[in-house]
């Protein structure tokens, strides 16, 4: 097991996600003859997940390595498409999911994307579906940012409402013109 896949089953596990890591380990048990120390460690744990986070935890501890964070980076893209195609997923889920990967960001402090923008969909979810963001430019922008990786910030989001608003603002100065006109 490498250190990063290490940090990406951590994230899983800490999300509520352990079946990757349940397949890895079984997997691995299946297709070798003689395994890591982790891996036996992580097996022995069986589906008790504090257990297996304290494993990796401590793994992640002993390792010396460099940690190439945009392997973790892929992965965890790679998960979110699995979700984001996986019909049984709703968009609320996956939202709610990224917020807790991207509450990790703290994994990695030099980066902040593709945290940030992961906390925001969530943030910005229940505002798609009471329609003061647009909710099929949301979905347009979720699918943009877990295929394409474009990041979004909060103005792009309002964007349509702060034209909406300005709309709102001629129209009501438009109707007030009216009255004034009708009342000469």
């Amino acid at each position: 097991m490498t250190i990063e896949q290490a940090f990406y089953f951590k994230i899983m596990l800490i999300c509520g996600c352990s079946d990757e890591l349940f397949e890895y380990i079984e997997n691995t048990l299946n297709e070798q003859t003689s395994y890591e120390e982790v891996i036996v460690e992580l097996a022995f744990c069986g589906y008790n997940e504090k257990q297996m986070l304290s494993v990796l935890e401590s793994y992640i501890r002993q390792k010396k390595e460099k940690v190439n964070y945009d392997v973790i980076i892929e992965s965890i893209f790679r998960f979110l498409q699995n979700k984001y195609l996986d019909s049984g997923t709703s968009v609320e889920a996956l939202v709610k999911l990224m917020y807790r990967i991207g509450q990790l960001s703290d994994l990695n402090e030099e980066r902040t994307e593709p945290w940030f923008t992961m906390t925001i969909f969530d943030e910005f979810y229940e505002d798609a579906e009471k329609g003061y963001v647009d909710k099929d430019e949301y979905l347009e922008y979720l699918k943009s940012f877990i295929f394409e990786r474009k990041y979004y910030n909060e103005i792009q989001f309002y964007k349509p409402v702060i034209q909406q608003s300005k709309i709102k603002i001629y129209l009501q100065n438009l109707i007030n013109k009216i009255k004034i006109w009708k009342g000469r």
